[in-house]
């Protein structure tokens, strides 16, 4: 996982291989995209990629059948989301040929499809709670498990100032985390940016665990990646 003044990127083991890569950015974004501050974090990528947004509103198809809900209204209501973004891409400063497009069905299935061979995906997140969270399921962590690309979560209320690092790169020992090495360094390299790298471990029982052993655990882990 890559981290960067509160932003989140998720990086799969096994990402598309570069020469399948599209040059575009897609960005999922709800009613509450003027505050999640996923689509002004991605308009400064694309500007400092010199590559376009791609985004994407989803309609959940589950929607349509709640009682009290008018389909129609609620078709209405994305597609005027949706022009009102297309207009805030168009009326950026140094946009490039950015568009927003509506879809319908389950958010993160397709989300994931839409961004399957792209750049990246970048989702907003909203401080909705814990328990809520656990009750009706979040779309930036289903998008996560989902994802074949990069997956960069935004944090609510993230603003453009927000931009300090350096970059900081959790490692694990399940594999040589080259994916997340490499998304890291690129993304360090284009700001003039540090990285840090964190390995994180917890103290297991002595009595179970040779502490010896374990205490060398995150060195083999750093001469790892030295290698």
């Amino acid at each position: 996982m890559v981290e960067r003044s509160g932003l989140r990127s998720q990086v799969p083991l096994a990402p598309v291989s570069s020469t399948s890569v599209k040059p575009v950015i897609h960005v999922g974004v709800d009613g509450a995209w003027r505050d999640t501050g996923a689509l002004e974090w991605a308009l400064q990528e694309s500007l400092l990629r010199r590559e376009p947004l791609q985004v994407v509103h989803v309609i959940d198809d589950k929607l349509r059948h709640v009682p009290g809900w008018e389909g129609d209204a609620v078709d209405d209501a994305s597609m005027e989301l949706v022009n009102d973004v297309q207009k805030y891409l168009d009326e950026s400063p140094g946009a490039l040929d950015n568009e927003a497009d509506l879809m319908v069905g389950p958010p993160a299935r397709k989300l994931t499809q839409a961004a399957a061979d792209s750049r990246m995906l970048v989702v907003g997140r909203r401080g909705i709670g814990t328990f809520k969270r656990l009750l009706i399921g979040s779309t930036s962590d289903a998008v996560v498990v989902q994802a074949t690309v990069p997956v960069v979560i935004v944090p609510e209320h993230w603003k453009p100032s927000d931009h300090a690092g350096p970059v900081v790169v959790a490692l694990d020992d399940v594999d040589r985390n080259v994916a997340v090495m490499e998304f890291a360094v690129a993304a360090a390299t284009a700001r003039g940016l540090p990285i840090r790298l964190v390995h994180v471990w917890d103290l297991p029982a002595l009595y179970s665990w040779d502490a010896i052993n374990v205490a060398d655990c995150p060195l083999a882990v750093v001469h790892g990646l030295a290698d």
